[in-house]
């Protein structure tokens, strides 16, 4: 089974909090019961290159793109990310958005 969680935002010192420390623990219990669960998530704040796992979770990791700061969290997306989506969605067996209003939750639930 192939599970994919889909948080807003992941930063070297997990500066989103809950959601993104929710979906590492779910996707670390899936994974220690042999389920493929993964995670997708915008990075930001990275001094080097953006990971390719989290606390050995296999994720994709995008760059976060601030094109609205006065949404702070609201107000990030990243293109990369959004154009991979369907396909991302389309090799899941679950897909569990951890949903916020933001611009990259709502396009992977819709």
């Amino acid at each position: 089974m192939r599970v994919l969680h889909v948080v807003t935002l992941h930063t070297p010192t997990n500066d989103f909090g809950g959601p993104t420390r929710v979906a590492l623990n779910l996707s670390k219990g899936l994974r220690a019961r042999s389920v493929d669960a993964r995670i997708a998530t915008l990075g930001d704040k990275f001094a080097g290159p953006l990971p390719t796992e989290v606390e050995g979770v296999p994720s994709f990791v995008h760059q976060a793109r601030h094109v609205l700061p006065a949404f702070e969290v609201s107000g990030i997306t990243s293109p990369g990310l959004l154009a991979r989506a369907r396909r991302m969605v389309g090799g899941a067996d679950v897909v569990h958005v951890h949903l916020m209003r933001d611009l990259i939750t709502l396009p992977f639930a819709l």
